[in-house]
């Protein structure tokens, strides 16, 4: 017998549209949810924005997925439990499941029945063997799982199409906190993320020539009327969708041309000429920000692939197992999992003079991990080793879970940037031409740049008329700003700072360290920063790292070396530094 649709939501369906229609034209600002978008018709337009040549969305990830097919197989394993969050037709979750190794279970979870329906009878046609339990449900709420006939190695949560976006991040933390416990121990989570770009590529996408967006907005007021009974004029209201730099999200709005009131059974709506009424965010992440979100919510990160130009990245994370280990060895995995950069024994030598001994350190993901101590303790040195400007003589590094090789150092150095005293800038090229360098190298389009350029000029306060001067006619911190904004060009996952406030007086750095901690809170960065200024350290640093003579002698908070010295020398170092008494 084949399986029947669970639906966990039918009975109360419209009475729960009703209510949360009510609940949101009645807020100030108006507002209605975007999950209710899905009707039968509403899909049939979705279908048709995923094909037009503004909406790179749905083209982006498909290419990642036959691209990267493979890899993505490897990492989810054999015999798995495949659970589709908003599937929708199954294009995505058909590619997938043509490249899983002998998956046994496919359980499709969405809030439009018609189209659950049409997906599961052809999906059965194409894959005899794989047993298929949909589920009507809204996945934003409580719902339960079918039992399948046969025991999988391990569920695996499919998430595509960028939906997480619409959660604003306190309540994607929350809802990604939900999928690990839904995944269990050992089970997985892949997921689609639209990642920050040109504001001009995002905002075409949602206003499509075609207009097939505005229509696809507009079907929300036309299923309100078809279902709650309301009198929605679609005339009278226009599609518009905006990027909001700021928040980092697409804005998208039915607004009402002209005064109007609506009806809904009972209930009387008055619209002012212009009002907005609210029916979707999109927000548009980082690659470490999102690796760091999850990861708060309680997954580890695995893998991430993405398009050329970085555009979409499809995410794998996992839940870790937790087994009954004993504390030492817990809270060594923790560290292991949350690093982003790992040496472990790391040595380095110029002729007899040993520069790094047997170091072993963790750069965890989404903090600022501080190197401090005097001159020629080995902190320059890590950061050049980290790189791959030196080559280790002993021992290993890791960056995101991959030992550095020589092979492959391009690609690594694509994913960190490095910020040196002075700036490191060519003296030829303006601000603009330094500031853009690695971008045109690797031939990134020009309005994506633009964009990028004027976001990082936001963040670091750089006047834009500072921008055609070359280095010899900025001052010292204007100079560390555009080297600042250079390092961050490709939205770097590891920011390397070598001593890049040492030679500035006291004002103009205290202005560039208030501006880094707000850049590294914002951007959620994972930093490097080496300095010799513990008061600096204590103030940007969520680690200190203390050096001397190429070995670490103690790590921590400030009033752990404050307070807690493990060595004569640390608290040498500790009261040579007098700017500490205004701490």
């Amino acid at each position: 017998m084949k399986e029947q649709i669970t639906s966990a939501v039918a009975a109360a369906a419209i009475e729960n549209f009703r209510e949360e229609v009510l609940a949101g034209l009645s807020k100030s600002p108006r507002q209605l949810p975007c999950k209710f978008f899905y009707d039968e018709r509403g899909a049939q337009l979705f279908q048709q924005i995923c094909d037009l040549p503004e909406y790179y969305i749905t083209r982006t990830e498909i290419e990642i997925l036959r691209l990267h097919g493979a890899d993505m197989v490897k990492a989810l394993g054999p015999q798995i439990e495949l659970i589709g969050l908003g599937t929708g037709a199954g294009t995505k979750a058909r590619i997938l499941l043509e490249e899983l190794r002998d998956p046994l279970v496919y359980v499709p979870i969405d809030i439009s029945k018609e189209q659950l329906e049409k997906s599961s009878a052809r999906f059965r046609e194409m894959f005899p063997g794989l047993q298929i339990l949909p589920v009507c449900a809204d996945y934003l709420e409580p719902f339960e799982l079918p039992l399948p006939r046969r025991l999988s190695s391990r569920s695996v949560i499919y998430f595509p199409g960028s939906t997480i976006g619409n959660f604003e991040p306190e309540a994607a933390r929350e809802f990604l906190a939900r999928l690990v416990e839904l995944a269990g121990d050992g089970g997985g989570l892949l997921i689609g993320v639209d990642l920050q770009k040109d504001r001009h590529v995002l905002e075409r996408a949602y206003n499509d020539s075609a207009g097939v967006t505005a229509q696809f907005n507009k079907n929300l007021l036309a299923r309100i009327n078809r279902e709650l009974g309301a009198d929605f004029d679609l005339n009278r209201w226009r599609h518009h969708a905006i990027y909001n730099s700021t928040e980092g999200r697409i804005e998208i709005y039915l607004i009402s041309d002209n005064e109007q009131a609506v009806h809904i059974g009972a209930r009387e709506f008055q619209f002012r000429a212009g009002e907005e009424v609210l029916t979707e965010y999109s927000y548009k992440h980082t690659v470490p920000g999102f690796i760091e979100l999850a990861r708060d919510a309680g997954f580890q990160f695995v893998q991430v692939w993405t398009d050329d130009a970085r555009w979409f990245g499809v995410f794998y994370f996992t839940v870790p197992f937790s087994p009954p280990f004993d504390a030492a060895s817990a809270a060594t995995d923790c560290n292991k999992m949350s690093a982003l950069v790992q040496l472990v024994g790391v040595s380095k030598t110029f002729g007899d003079a040993a520069a790094v001994h047997a170091v072993d350190l963790s750069v965890e993901r989404g903090k600022t991990t501080v190197l401090i101590g005097p001159s020629g303790c080995g902190k320059s040195t890590l950061l050049r080793l980290i790189i791959g400007l030196l080559g280790p003589d002993s021992g290993e590094i890791q960056f995101d879970g991959t030992q550095l090789r020589p092979d492959k150092i391009d690609i690594v150095r694509h994913r960190v940037g490095y910020v040196i005293q002075e700036g490191g800038l060519f003296p030829h090229l303006t601000a603009r031409g330094n500031i853009l360098l690695m971008a045109r190298h690797l031939h990134r389009p020009e309005n994506e740049m633009r964009a990028r350029l004027s976001e990082l000029r936001a963040l670091t306060r750089f006047p834009e008329n500072l921008l055609d001067r070359y280095p010899l006619e900025l001052s010292g911190g204007q100079r560390q700003r555009v080297s600042l904004m250079r390092a961050l060009m490709l939205s770097p996952e590891l920011l390397l700072l070598d001593e890049p406030l040492g030679a500035l007086d006291p004002l103009v750095r205290a202005a560039l360290q208030k501006d880094l901690k707000e850049i590294f809170a914002r951007l959620r960065q994972t930093a490097l920063l080496v300095t010799h200024d513990l008061a600096e350290a204590a103030y940007l640093g969520d680690e200190i790292v203390l050096m001397n003579e190429g070995r670490i002698v103690q790590q921590g908070s400030l009033s752990d070396l404050r307070d807690k010295p493990t060595s004569n020398f640390v608290s040498e170092f500790i009261n040579a530094q007098r700017s500490l008494a205004v701490l």
